[in-house]
């Protein structure tokens, strides 16, 4: 008898998903359409098809609704990037900057409207942002670590914060139109790849070299 099958999911639960899911869906397109400060609550009710008593029972605010629009985002990025496969090593982190510049010239108003935020220095969703994408790289780099593309005593919190700032500003750069996308993959490489290469092993070193020379 298998005994590590999960409990089915009640009708009710589910439909509060669903809820939940079109709350956010709805509050992403909005962001990419009027920015944050112009989008109310009423509108999110309106594009997700539930009333604003039900938005207010399911999320305690407008915050709390883009948080889960921002982990939402990061969480589809990350699926993106392991759909991917045979990313290993130092690779997956140039990997997650080329399938950024790709999401970014597929949803640049979105991204752009999420650069605004940050400029802003908005109290609570600028932390939604920053803190768990900072997350994110670190997580590739003690993969990278672990599988031997780094050298061993490595300060990995504050390699990985250099890369996520290194990040951060290329795409800052890119929401402003400073740079294409393109631009923003290239100089992201770069810099990534320079950051990188003094802290490499021996056997990640020329891939880094080559990188620099290509970018």
């Amino acid at each position: 008898m298998n005994t590590d099958l999960a409990p089915p999911v009640s009708r009710r639960t589910q439909a509060k998903t669903d809820r939940m899911a079109r709350i956010v869906e709805a509050a992403a397109a909005l962001l990419g359409e009027v920015g944050y400060e112009a989008v109310s609550m009423a509108q999110i009710a309106g594009r997700a098809e539930v009333s604003e008593k039900t938005l207010y029972n399911l999320f305690d605010g407008k915050a709390a609704i883009f948080r889960s629009v921002f982990a939402q985002d990061l969480q589809n990025f990350q699926q993106a990037l392991d759909a991917q496969g045979g990313r290993a090593g130092l690779d997956r982190v140039f990997a997650a900057i080329d399938t950024a510049a790709r999401w970014y010239r597929r949803d640049p108003r979105f991204y752009k409207a999420m650069a605004r935020i940050l400029d802003d220095g908005r109290a609570g969703m600028n932390s939604a942002i920053t803190y768990p994408r900072q997350d994110f790289w670190r997580t590739q780099l003690v993969a990278a670590a672990a599988s031997g593309a780094l050298r061993p005593g490595v300060n990995l919190d504050r390699l990985s914060a250099a890369v996520s700032n290194l990040s951060t500003g290329a795409f800052l750069d890119w929401a402003a139109g400073r740079i294409t996308a393109s631009t923003f993959a290239g100089v992201a490489t770069f810099g990534a790849a320079s950051l990188l290469l003094p802290h490499a092993s021996k056997s990640a070193s020329a891939a880094l070299r080559a990188r620099l020379a290509a970018a």
